[in-house]
C-alpha cells in the first residue's frame, strides 16, 4: 500500500552527506510506489519557539507567521517521517531542532507515524551518533503511536574520501539492515537507485598519479625549501561536490592556491596558483609559488628542469605571457594573465593507470 512519506533534511549544506542520503532514500521510496516529499529545512523560514503559549489559546495557531504552519500540516498528514541530520556537537543541527520545537502548536495531532532516522558524522565510532539518535527518539517518544522503522548511519572520511561515495552509501544501508535498523525491502529499494561509477572510465576528467594527501605533503615539503609563506595549513577550505571535490587556501590576501580532486579516487585533477593583481610583487610571489607547485606535481624534475620549464612558458618576475602552456609527462602546465590577475596551473592531461 502506498504511503505518504515526508523527509525532513536538516543539513544546512545542500548536497551534503546527510542530504545525499535523503535523496537516495527518496528515490527508493518513490520507486516502491510511495508519495514522497523532501523538505530542506535550512531553506525554509522557521523561527525558534518562544514558549509564549499563544498556540494554547488560538486552537493550535502559532504567533509566528512563517513556513512552519505548512510544514506542520504536512507532518500531520504523513504516514512516514524521515528525520535527517549531521552530528553537530553530539546533537542534531539547529535548523531541525527549531522545527521540532515548533511542532508544539499542534503536537498531539502528529500521531501514528513510522519514523526513519538518517545520521552522518566524521567520527570513527558509531557511538558518536548515539546522542543525536537520542534527540530523534526523544521527539518520537512524544508522538502517540510512533514506531521506529529504521536507521541509516554513515561515518564519513574527513575532507576527502577515497571510496566511491555511492558504494559508501550502499555499505551504510547494508550495515543498517544487518543491525536490524532497516527492513530488507527498504534497504533494497534504496540500494536499487545507487549506480556504481568506474573511476577509470575514459569519459571521466583526467587525474594525476597522486592522491590529495600525497600532493599536500609534497607541496609543503617543497615549500619549506623556499618559504613557509607558501605552506598549505590544515585550515584550508574543502568543498565537496557530486562531480569533484575542491580545495582552497589563501597564502596572503593577494595569492592563493585552488584545486580539484576526483571524488572516487582522491587523486588530484588540477591545482592553480592565482593572484588578484598583475603587479611586480604579484608576479614574483606567483612565480615562487608556481615553482613549489611544479616540484609537488612533477617531483622527478630537478631544480634546473623546473627553472627551464618556467622559462619556456615565458615567465619571469617582470613579464608574463597572456597565455602559454607546456607538457611534462602527464601534466600540462599553463599560464594565463589578464587585468584582474594571474593564473598558473598544473592539470592532468590523461587518466593515470
Amino acid at each position: 500500500m502506498s504511503k505518504k512519506v515526508l523527509i525532513l533534511s536538516g543539513s544546512p549544506r545542500k548536497g551534503g552527506n546527510s542530504d545525499i542520503l535523503c535523496d537516495e532514500f527518496m528515490r527508493g521510496a518513490v520507486e516502491a510506489g510511495n508519495d514522497v516529499e523532501k523538505i530542506r529545512v535550512a531553506e525554509k523560514k522557521i523561527g525558534f519557539c518562544r514558549a509564549c503559549y499563544y498556540c494554547r489559546q488560538s486552537g493550535g495557531i502559532c504567533a509566528k507567521k512563517d513556513d512552519m504552519a505548512d510544514i506542520l500540516q504536512k507532518m500531520i498528514d504523513a504516514d512516514v517521517l524521515v528525520l535527517a541530520s549531521p552530528v553537530y556537537f553530539y546533537s542534531i543541527d539547529a535548523q531541525l531542532k527549531a522545527l521540532i520545537d515548533r511542532t508544539l502548536a499542534r503536537w498531539t495531532e502528529v500521531k501514528n507515524k513510522e519514523f526513519y532516522y538518517i545520521v552522518t558524522c566524521a567520527d570513527d565510532d558509531t557511538a558518536a551518533q548515539e546522542t543525536t539518535l537520542a534527540c530523534f527518539r526523544g521527539y518520537a517518544d512524544c508522538v502517540k503511536g510512533a514506531e521506529e522503522k529504521g536507521i541509516i548511519q554513515k561515518i564519513l572520511d574527513m575532507i576527502f574520501g577515497e571510496d566511491d561515495p555511492n558504494k559508501n552509501i550502499a555499505d551504510s544501508v547494508d550495515a543498517s539492515r544487518a543491525n536490524g535498523n532497516l527492513s530488507a525491502a527498504d534497504a533494497e529499494a534504496i540500494k536499487a537507485q545507487l549506480g556504481q561509477v568506474d573511476p577509470n572510465d575514459p569519459k571521466r576528467p583526467p587525474a594525476m598519479n597522486m592522491t590529495f594527501d600525497e600532493f599536500f605533503a609534497r607541496f609543503n615539503s617543497a615549500a619549506k625549501s623556499v618559504s613557509d609563506s607558501y605552506t598549505i595549513r590544515n585550515n584550508f577550505r574543502a568543498i565537496s561536490k557530486p562531480d569533484q571535490n575542491e580545495f582552497q587556501y589563501a597564502f596572503t590576501d593577494q595569492i592563493a592556491i585552488i584545486g580539484a580532486v576526483d571524488p572516487l579516487t582522491n587523486r588530484v585533477r588540477s591545482a592553480s596558483i592565482i593572484t588578484r593583481s598583475t603587479g611586480t610583487n604579484a608576479k614574483r610571489q606567483s612565480t615562487i609559488a608556481f615553482t613549489v607547485l611544479i616540484a609537488a606535481t612533477s617531483p622527478e624534475l630537478s631544480p634546473e628542469d623546473r627553472s627551464n620549464l618556467i622559462h619556456e612558458l615565458g615567465i619571469n618576475e617582470e613579464n608574463f605571457p597572456a597565455t602559454a602552456s607546456i607538457e611534462r609527462g602527464n601534466i600540462t602546465y599553463s599560464v594565463a594573465m589578464n587585468k584582474s590577475g594571474i593564473n598558473l596551473t598544473a592539470a592532468a592531461k590523461k587518466i593515470s593507470q
